[in-house]
């Protein structure tokens, strides 16, 4: 009877602190217009995976175009975007 009283409280006290945790938010860079088919697949890939996790998350887009080097700048500075991927077409 203890046991199950003490895995309700553990299991009640796990939900209350996920419920009180600020969603992770993930800031991403925007999409170069006539790229959106593929650029479009990492965004996606990325939510599919948070979906997977039990906490809360926002995705939003950064509304103006970053060259990649400014990209990595501002992921090195914590600055306007938080995460990024880059390509190559060779």
């Amino acid at each position: 009877m203890q046991r199950a009283a003490a895995g309700l409280l553990l299991a009640a006290a796990s939900t209350l602190a996920t419920a009180a945790a600020p969603p992770m938010r993930f800031v991403l860079p925007s999409v170069a217009p006539g790229a959106e088919a593929q650029a479009n697949y990492f965004p996606q890939l990325l939510r599919l995976a948070l979906e997977k996790t039990e906490g809360p998350f926002s995705i939003e887009f950064y509304p103006h175009g970053l060259t990649t080097p400014r990209r990595a700048l501002e992921i090195k500075r914590n600055g306007v975007i938080n995460i990024m991927w880059d390509g190559t077409d060779a």
